[in-house]
């Protein structure tokens, strides 16, 4: 059914078309690390990537090959020393060649266990800009770096000169708190770094609550804002916020993390807050739709009734370019296949859009939108290119 565009989503100078590549075994496994329980985007990216493991088989029986792709499956449940735990797991298993390892903090917390191993990584969600770094780990996401400006952008247009943060502890947070606070024009103030792991957050909200009342008395309501960096449970913090009066009268923003998830919609807490507020969030876009995505976003309709973000899109584009690589080397060893990664990309289109990759190893293509909640839907407000 899918057949077209599985084979669309290949555009490279030359495939080894009917070309048989040599292994010990017929099926070449590999390694899918994700946040399956505790992150709505780690389910949905698992099954990305299994769609592209069944679509990169259809390719490998369509051109005569005598191997066939299969993924071992392993849940995070976003705790990053149990990523690490199962990282290791599927090394000592003989697998050195990964997709997931959804967040930036997983990465460093591993670092030093995947370069030493060399085992490959291809991150779908990991942004950290601080992690562009030319190694063996690959991330199909433009990093934080380039959705800075964009969130820098979105807070400006409206109008807010005193922006709090509460962010994430952890690289990924801290690395963009740390960009908008170099990029906006205004006054940045760190007021909250929570730790994900708190239960219920009543502290920290409390506190916020009473920072930005000082705030509001010294710059006016309409002055302020408050840019949220972090995941899910942001539902959790939000629900927390409904105890109190001033986090809910001054303007919200977010990141990509948020832009587009369902719970704004279908939580009736989620979702007053998002119109007290006029909640924002900067969303990353493929540079262009193409039929692999919009074939993506067909089947994500049919399963999940939405469609599929750029983390998925990105689960998806990390098991084809990793098989891709295999093709095209002809081999499994993960360090020929770190040496390859890069030129296979250059000349690899995916439902991400082009896959070319920064000397860091992370997507170049960076175009964005900024998104809001309105009459009960999210609505696109505009949008933010890096040469804007």
């Amino acid at each position: 059914m899918y057949t077209s565009s599985c084979m669309l989503l290949i555009a490279t100078l030359s495939l080894f078309m009917g070309a048989s590549v040599v292994y010990a075994d017929d099926t070449v496994t590999i390694g899918g690390v994700f946040n399956i329980s505790g992150w709505a985007e780690g389910e949905k990216s698992k099954t990305a990537a299994e769609f592209a493991v069944d679509d990169f088989n259809e390719y490998l029986d369509m051109i005569g090959a005598d191997w066939n792709l299969k993924m071992r499956v392993e849940d995070t449940q976003e705790n990053a020393n149990i990523a690490f735990h199962k990282l290791s797991d599927l090394r000592s298993s003989g697998i050195d060649l990964v997709v997931g390892m959804a967040f930036s903090h997983f990465i460093s917390l591993a670092y030093n266990y995947i370069e030493t191993n060399d085992i490959l990584v291809i991150s779908h969600a990991a942004q950290a800009a601080d992690q562009e770094i030319d190694d063996g780990i690959f991330r199909l996401v433009p990093n934080d770096g380039q959705q800075v400006p964009a969130i820098s952008a979105a807070v400006q247009d409206a109008n807010v000169t005193v922006l709090a943060t509460v962010s994430r502890i952890g690289s990924w947070g801290d690395g963009i708190v740390d960009g908008v606070e170099d990029v906006f024009d205004g006054e940045v103030i760190k007021i909250i770094r929570y730790d994900p792991e708190s239960a219920y957050y009543s502290s920290e909200v409390s506190f916020l609550d009473t920072e930005l009342a000082k705030l509001i008395d010294r710059h006016g309501v309409d002055n302020v804002g408050v840019l949220f960096v972090g995941n899910d449970e942001f539902i959790q913090i939000i629900q927390q916020m409904k105890l109190y009066d001033n986090v809910s009268k001054v303007r919200w923003f977010g990141t990509n993390n948020q832009a587009g998830q369902s719970y704004f919609l279908t939580d009736p807490i989620v979702q007053e807050f998002a119109d007290k507020t006029e909640f924002v969030a900067v969303r990353s876009i493929p540079a262009q739709n193409n039929a692999i995505s919009t074939a993506l976003d067909e089947r994500f309709i049919e399963r999940y009734n939405t469609t599929a973000t750029i983390y998925n899109y990105a689960a998806y584009d990390a098991v084809w370019l990793l098989g891709m690589t295999i093709l095209q080397t002809q081999s499994t060893e993960s360090t020929t296949l770190i040496e390859a990664m890069p030129a296979v990309a250059l000349h690899t289109i995916g439902a991400s859009g082009h896959l070319e990759l920064s000397h860091g190893g992370d997507l170049v293509n960076a175009a964005f939108e900024i998104w809001g909640v309105q009459d009960g839907q999210w609505a696109k407000l505009g949008e933010y290119a890096p040469t804007d």
